[in-house]
Parts: structure tokens; C-alpha cells; sequence
């Protein structure tokens, strides 16, 4: 059950249970069945996994991204000065 401060507006649906104060009577909102909540998800907690999808989503394009980028860095032949194809240099001053 929710505490709720005096003076507060908090909107009620059909079904919904009210006791005010310390009373001990328990009071039942009745109404007609198209003014009862609709399943599913309340507004806070559709909020809450709009929020997790934004993230998620932020997260895999950051990691698109970056899988990318090293892609291309590879892709670049970035190879500074030593070339698959060149000729290793023997060791000669240990020959001697």
C-alpha cells in the first residue's frame, strides 16, 4: 500500500483500494470496466525499459564503431616500414 501526503492528487483506477488516515475501513473504487487500467506495463516502468533499450542500443553502435575503426585500421596496411613480404635480415654478429 502507498503512503500519501495530504493535499496530494493521485489518480485512482477502478479496483483500486483507499484508506484514509489510520482508519481501519478499507474503501474499493468501483467503476465501469473501460475506466479499469489497461495491462501491461505501467508509464514509469514502460519509461524504465525505453531507457535500458536507448542504453543497449548506444552500447552496440559504440561497439559497432569500434569493431569497425580496427577493421579499417587493418584494412589500411598500416604496417610501419615492415611488409608481410620482406626479407628477414639474417643475424650476422653473432657469427663472429
Amino acid at each position: 500500500m502507498q503512503k500519501v501526503q495530504g493535499k496530494t492528487y493521485i489518480p485512482l483506477n477502478v479496483d483500486n483500494v483507499v484508506r484514509f488516515g489510520l482508519s481501519t475501513r478499507l474503501y474499493h473504487f468501483q467503476g465501469p470496466t473501460e475506466f479499469m487500467p489497461k495491462d501491461g506495463l505501467s508509464k514509469p516502468e514502460r519509461h524504465a525499459v525505453r531507457m535500458l533499450e536507448l542504453a543497449q542500443e548506444k552500447a552496440e553502435k559504440e561497439q559497432s564503431l569500434l569493431c569497425a575503426s580496427r577493421n579499417a585500421a587493418s584494412a589500411d596496411g598500416a604496417t610501419w616500414g615492415m611488409q608481410e613480404s620482406a626479407v628477414e635480415e639474417e643475424d650476422t654478429e653473432g657469427l663472429r
